[in-house]
């Protein structure tokens, strides 16, 4: 996730934020939305970081941790080659 995240520019990662609230929003005004729904407040860094994380969430289709965890118990150095790589070293 993290890799993904640094990835983006300041100005990719503030438009994705942009882009998922404004999507909300008309999912919200939709007859068939529940009331509750609300576009993020991105008034913050923080909102904004945390309303990327879920559309990277979404995009990078993770396993739930129940199917993480059997996929690490059978192989894991597959899994750890891609969960560290945000702390690889750079030779």
């Amino acid at each position: 996730m993290a890799d993904h995240f640094l990835a983006l520019t300041p100005d990719e990662i503030f438009e994705l934020a942009e882009r998922a609230s404004r999507e909300d929003v008309a999912v919200a005004e939709s007859p068939l939305a529940p009331l509750m729904l609300d576009a993020a407040d991105l008034s913050s860094y923080r909102a904004v970081v945390e309303r990327v994380t879920e559309v990277l969430t979404q995009q990078l289709e993770l396993p739930s941790f129940d199917e993480w965890l059997e996929l690490y118990r059978k192989d894991r150095s597959g899994v750890e080659a891609r969960l560290l790589g945000f702390w690889r070293d750079v030779r």
